[in-house]
């Protein structure tokens, strides 16, 4: 990809690089994936206690118009609470690495076949009706490998669904370097864009494509973030200029965005998404 990549600083320690061939955006360096199961393991119980979120029920109503019944795997289930909402017609397969959550899950009667999706025995597990990745691909280095070995379990004709941020997100693409889903674990950011260019390369076309907020606000509460992600930009392109920071400086909101330690959060924006991809019946 020799001359397809750019970079943005994020810190000091850590560049967010893009693809201009598939517009993956792409954090390095990174935690070893040694260092990112050790660190999955050790959560516990009581992280996410948002039991049952927006992207969950959003997804449960996508796989119920689809099928009535089936097998369904959650890759990174937790304690089960999105398996759970699902009909009792289906049958329940889940992959987490958390010791104590997978301890929950299985109480609930979710089979676990696997601590990652590169622990299982692909030899020894069903084929799937639909598997769904909530929050995980945005974990993971090489996100098309990760597709490949979903679409590999998946039925023909099966669905693949995928929740995560989208960085074509007009917040996302205002911050840029400075939005809020930069977490360390998080090495991968991907949009619709890249879905379809990363369909192209393997068994699955993309049936829809569903944006989404997680937080929901009045319209002047989301006004005030966006006005704020707005003030914080231009403060940004402002301060690269000498005497033009000293002129902004002194006026206000400029005065006392100079101060803020941390860019703004924007999450009543629909800066995330939800992908239903298919399995091609014949290849």
């Amino acid at each position: 990809m020799t001359g397809t990549l750019g970079y943005i600083p994020l810190t000091q320690k850590s560049f967010l690089f893009f693809c201009r061939n598939c517009n993956l955006f792409f954090r390095w360096p990174y935690l070893s994936p040694e260092e990112l199961e050790q660190h999955y393991s050790e959560i516990g119980t009581e992280e996410w206690k948002n039991d049952y979120r927006i992207d969950q029920k959003k997804i449960s109503k996508l796989i119920k118009r689809r099928l009535s019944s089936g097998n369904v795997l959650d890759v990174g289930c937790f304690r089960g609470e999105f398996l759970n909402e699902l009909p009792g017609n289906f049958i329940k397969y889940g992959i987490e690495p958390s010791l104590a959550a997978r301890d929950i899950a299985h109480g609930h009667g979710i089979k676990l076949i696997g601590s990652t999706l590169d622990s299982i025995d692909t030899e020894s597990v069903p084929t799937f009706d639909v598997i769904t990745a909530i929050d995980l691909i945005e974990h993971v280095q090489n996100p098309l490998d990760a597709l490949q070995q979903l679409a590999n379990l998946l039925k023909a004709g099966g669905y693949l669904i995928v929740s995560t941020g989208n960085t074509d997100a007009f917040t996302w693409r205002l911050l840029r370097e400075n939005y809020w889903y930069y977490f360390t674990e998080h090495v991968s950011f991907t949009n619709p864009k890249w879905f379809r260019w990363a369909c192209e390369k393997l068994c699955l076309t993309v049936e829809a494509t569903h944006k989404f907020a997680y937080y929901k606000g009045s319209f002047y509460l989301k006004l005030r973030q966006l006005a704020m992600a707005v003030g914080y930009r231009a403060w940004q392109f402002a301060s690269q200029h000498g005497l033009l920071t000293k002129t902004v400086s002194r006026v206000w909101p400029f005065n006392r965005i100079q101060t803020w330690t941390t860019s703004p959060v924007a999450r009543m924006w629909p800066d995330h998404m939800i992908i239903v991809l298919r399995k091609k019946l014949r290849l």
